[in-house]
């Protein structure tokens, strides 16, 4: 976003006040307001029609014109221009991918689908994708940019399939195919699209960089922030919308039950299954059982308590709705469904069990078979480092106490609240604390250990962590989360409001950080050499090259992240620099944000880096 939080609060204040006194006077503005992103977008490929037939006709029509456009080379920096803009305009967007099931293997799921769709009047879901987290969606994935014309892919989680019920998963999906409804407003459901539309091209644009697009950049920098809150307001009514078609679909109480039971079943199975689960990588270089198939066989053998179930529902209930997202909480979206006493009950046969039929077995095999594929490396290379870390912790505590070196300390006190006692671990840091006062990250851990005693004392420690960036926004979200809990809302608001002064730094350091510009401030290198060398030689690589420099660029905030900036000067006339730039920024591993110029698309930018940068090349 590139408004404050404030500004942003505002508009979607404003927006809702619209709403509710004239919804039909609200659309229409809403409606004028996504036609100026597209009139931006159609203004410039007709404008760039002409251009190109504007040059065309002068060539044609004057000897003179053709042979300045050659002689002083004009036409190659315009083709790159009219290049550059075609590929900003005509973004494309990769097709999802993951694990895809088809009617042939699971018919129930897409007979049940099918006829949804049809109820629903909905748009052709064109494939679905089956995921391993406790998730569902729809993802539309433009295949002409911002011209439209989706590939609708249907996610579901294996979770959310192994622990509802046949009806209440039906109540889930019908809620994501509410969002594309015919049957309640197609004018909703359009803007649904739209609002995705503009964060992808503003995404895209971010990531494409150069003065070309600097322009549609800015636009879009400060139309889809503002559109996307004037049309909060009606995506949070989406939203209850999609709620009601999912009763529809099921009933009131199948469509609260699945809300309810992802709630509290979700941090159920991440607290009593995965953390137990990834605990084993601590002992074992080898997981003991195959992780999908260990989460089937507890599910089926550890339903949740019917005690810890209420305890976490009332714990939701008391999240209040904010504009941090476009979901209502808990609470007014069951008050809307009309009960906000539904508990689930333990579950006879799982949804995954009636609509993925027996293709079940093979997806749980297939989903282990995957999850080693991808993480069983990560979880040797920790077991590694786990076991090289329990010797480190036996040789600390062979030491005596007061032989150990600061980092030492630190070391032991971190080591102890990892594999022994938490309670030992909190004496460890508060003594660390009281002897290195002015190392803050003691005063935040001591500070957040200290609230998960109920010791509300620690809140002047994390007040004190607070002096360094990196700890205010943990510092400020522990310490309103424990004042919610006490129901000191006064207090809260304090740390909240820091909260958000932190959010308006970083949001200016991240725009800092997104984009360079001709009249940014380049300066030499002032960074470690280590990191220069390990970052040259990966330059050096590089194809198609024979100029390399780099430079820094001035930021304001946050000065002790630097910005690289490299430079290239590329051979040969026909070298599609975008490729190369592209090439070199995927293939870099820095620690540190880079951004990357060429001569040709950037050459104000390339001159201030080669005059004050390093050359590498």
């Amino acid at each position: 976003m590139s408004i404050s939080e404030e500004k942003l609060e505002a508009l979607i204040h404003q927006a809702e006040e619209d709403l509710n006194n004239n919804q039909d006077k609200y659309k229409r503005k809403l409606f004028f307001y996504s036609l100026l992103g597209y009139s931006v977008i159609f203004g410039l490929i007709i404008s760039l029609i002409g251009l190109v037939s504007g040059t065309v006709a002068l060539a044609f029509y004057s000897s003179f014109f053709l042979i300045l456009l050659l002689k002083k080379k004009l036409i190659i920096p315009l083709l790159i221009m009219i290049w550059v803009l075609f590929k900003s305009i005509w973004i494309k967007w990769p097709k999802p991918e993951g694990y895809k099931v088809t009617k042939k293997e699971c018919p129930t799921l897409f007979k049940e689908l099918k006829a949804m769709q049809k109820s629903l009047k909905t748009p052709k879901i064109h494939q679905v994708i089956l995921t391993a987290d406790f998730n569902a969606a729809i993802s539309q994935t433009p295949r002409f940019g911002a011209l439209g014309l989706y590939h609708n892919t249907l996610f579901l989680g294996i979770e959310l399939l192994l622990t509802l019920s046949q009806e209440q998963a039906k109540a889930v999906i019908a809620h994501e195919l509410g969002h594309l409804s015919g049957n309640h407003s197609k004018f909703n459901g359009w803007i649904y699209r739209v609002r995705e539309s503009w964060e992808r091209i503003m995404y895209a644009l971010d990531q494409q960089g150069g003065w070309v697009t600097a322009p549609l950049r800015a636009f879009f920098d400060w139309y889809a922030p503002r559109f996307s809150a004037y049309s909060f307001a009606l995506a949070r009514l989406n939203e209850y919308e999609a709620d009601k078609v999912s009763a529809e679909i099921t009933s009131n109480q199948d469509a609260s039950l699945a809300l309810v039971n992802t709630y509290a079943t979700a941090p159920y199975l991440e607290e009593h299954y995965w953390q137990e689960f990834f605990k084993e990588a601590d002992d074992f270089p080898e997981p003991t059982t195959s992780p999908f198939l260990g989460l089937y066989e507890f599910v089926q053998k550890n339903q949740q308590g019917q005690k810890e179930v209420l305890e976490r529902i009332k714990q939701a209930l008391k999240v209040e709705t904010t504009y941090h997202n476009t979901h209502p909480a808990l609470k007014d979206r069951l008050r809307a469904l009309g009960d906000l006493s539904v508990v689930p009950k333990p579950l006879d046969k799982s949804a995954a069990h009636c609509l993925l039929d027996a293709h079940l077995d093979v997806l749980i095999n297939d989903f282990d078979n995957l999850w080693k594929q991808h993480n069983l490396p990560l979880w040797q290379e920790h077991y590694k480092e786990t076991q090289e870390e329990k010797r480190r912790f036996s040789e600390l505590k062979a030491k005596a106490e007061a032989s150990l070196t600061q980092d030492e300390q630190w070391e032991l006190a971190y080591f102890t609240d990892k594999f022994a006692s938490p309670d030992e671990a909190f004496v460890l840091f508060d003594r660390y604390n009281q002897n290195f006062p002015s190392d803050l990250k003691g005063d935040f851990i001591v500070g957040r250990m200290k609230l998960e005693r109920k010791d509300d004392s620690g809140l002047a420690k994390l007040e004190k962590a607070c002096e360094s960036d990196d700890f205010v926004r943990s510092a400020c979200e522990i310490a309103y989360t424990f004042l919610i809990e006490l129901e000191r809302t006064d207090e809260a608001n304090e740390w909240l409001a820091k909260l958000r002064r932190q959010d308006e730094i970083d949001l200016l350091a991240e725009k800092e950080r997104r984009e360079l510009l001709p009249t940014d401030q380049i300066v030499a290198l002032n960074l470690d050499k280590q990191l220069v060398t390990h970052i040259a030689n990966q330059l050096l690589t590089v194809d198609k090259v024979k100029e390399i420099y780099l430079a820094q660029k001035v930021v304001k905030h946050y000065p002790s992240n630097p910005v690289i900036v490299f430079a290239i000067k590329t051979t040969g006339m026909f070298t599609d620099d975008d490729d190369v730039l592209n090439a070199i920024l995927d293939s870099l591993d820095t620690p540190i944000p880079v951004f990357g110029i060429s001569k040709k698309e950037h050459s104000q930018l390339f001159k201030s880096v080669s005059e004050v940068g390093t050359q590498i090349l």
